[in-house]
């Protein structure tokens, strides 16, 4: 069930909770807290309680690595969010939704130097091989896998600008802000053409590269401006597309020795159902994944006070290097160093536009409201108080318990979605 080794303490503390005569108690509570590894403990101001005075939540930590029970239900509220806002009839959007013109953008980051990639045929294959003025090749004949750790890092680390990629992490949400407020002009001018104006809805997903700057990923909607979410009339798909590529191309950002715009790989592709890989369901679970995937990456655990807690990351040496950047610019750059551990990206991971589609807090209302009429009456009574007990479980052995739990559950989900998707 786990990959953990299990010491004596905690087999020990596992066959106590077993022979516990409140050991259902327990497992319901592990049960509703989906398996959590790290459930925050809630305790009863009342004196005595039908079904025990602890109560164990959910704590909602997005990082897989740090739960992967309240990563995958961040996720999958992130693909309902993502999903209703493309297909509609469902979370109290029309069926129409899925009228509407829409499109999935891509915008990368430009290049900061050669790096070690995936490429046909090698890494690394210019038409003309020399070395740099470090002696280092700008060349490389490797086959790298995806699990290889040289992806992502410079050829020549001294040739690299590691500067100007902190820069562009730190200036990504207002080239974001400008791009969309670009992109609305440019639907404008569009519209004009089609006789009736249009409105931008988005949904958009931060991505960490390997490299360590970021990438975007949207799903941009085209509305009718009106009270309703309608689809325009005579405002194809194509014209939303051209549109977005001619605000990415356009949109720049000027700071002292330095513009920053996007890179010159960009991709723009129609959102339609049926016979093409940018569907609705594609896209939605694409995002979805990256959502959680950006809060995890190495490096963007927490907030660093001070350089020499770098020590414990365990960086690889090129994020590092990036760390150290973004720390050091920090002395002209205000607030930077807030900043340091995310590589210089201030920005939120996942964002949407008002009108795209639900929200993650009506999400976890409906499913709190659904949690309160399943379970027992005494634990959710209103009037019962909780208060703070602390975070985490009493024991190794129950933490054990619920890891295992989670693989489980994790397992069983692989192997449901393999049956499915075997079906004819």
């Amino acid at each position: 069930m786990t990959s953990d080794p299990w010491d004596e303490t905690t087999i020990a503390q596992l066959v106590a909770r077993v022979q516990d005569p409140n050991r259902d108690r327990f497992f319901e509570q592990v049960r509703r807290t989906g398996n959590c590894h790290h459930p925050i403990r809630l305790r009863s101001t009342a004196v005595r309680s039908r079904n025990g005075r602890i109560l164990m939540i959910r704590c909602r930590n997005r990082r897989e690595s740090v739960c992967p029970s309240c990563s995958w239900e961040y996720q999958g509220d992130i693909w309902q969010l993502l999903f209703a806002g493309v297909a509609g009839g469902r979370k109290g959007l029309p069926e129409t939704i899925a009228t509407h013109p829409m499109a999935f953008a891509t915008l990368t980051a430009p290049g900061f130097g050669a790096v070690h990639g995936r490429h046909p045929g090698g890494c690394r294959q210019p038409r003309r091989r020399r070395y740099c003025r470090h002696g280092r090749p700008n060349w490389c004949d490797a086959d790298h896998d995806g699990g290889d750790p040289a992806l992502g890092d410079p050829l020549c680390p001294e040739c690299y600008r590691y500067q100007d990629a902190v820069r562009f992490n730190w200036h990504a949400p207002e080239l974001w802000r400008r791009f969309t407020i670009q992109s609305r002009r440019c639907l404008a001018r569009a519209s004009r053409d089609s006789g009736q104006p249009v409105r931008l809805s988005y949904a958009k997903v931060v991505e960490f590269q390997r490299r360590g700057v970021v990438h975007i990923h949207a799903i941009v909607r085209a509305d009718a401006c009106t009270d309703e979410l309608t689809p325009p009339t005579a405002f194809p798909a194509e014209m939303l597309v051209d549109a977005l590529t001619d605000a990415a191309q356009g949109v720049q950002i000027d700071i002292p020795g330095q513009t920053l715009r996007f890179g010159s790989q960009l991709d723009v592709a129609i959102v339609a159902t049926g016979g093409t890989s940018a569907t609705p369901e594609a896209v939605a679970a694409y995002l979805a994944k990256y959502a959680t995937k950006a809060a995890d990456e190495p490096g963007l655990r927490r907030r660093l006070h001070d350089l020499a807690e770098l020590e414990a990351l365990q960086l690889r040496p090129h994020l590092r290097r990036m760390v150290e950047t973004a720390w050091c610019l920090g002395d002209g750059e205000p607030n930077m160093r807030k900043w340091a551990h995310a590589l210089g990206y201030r920005g939120h991971f996942a964002t949407k536009s008002r009108r795209y589609s639900t929200t993650l807090t009506a999400l976890r209302q409906a499913r709190a409201e659904h949690q309160r009429q399943r379970d027992d009456a005494a634990d959710c009574a209103p009037s019962v108080e909780w208060r703070y007990d602390g975070a985490g479980y009493l024991t190794k052995g129950d933490a054990a318990f619920a890891r295992a739990a989670a693989a489980h559950e994790r397992e069983r989900r692989h192997l449901r979605h393999l049956d499915k998707a075997s079906r004819p």
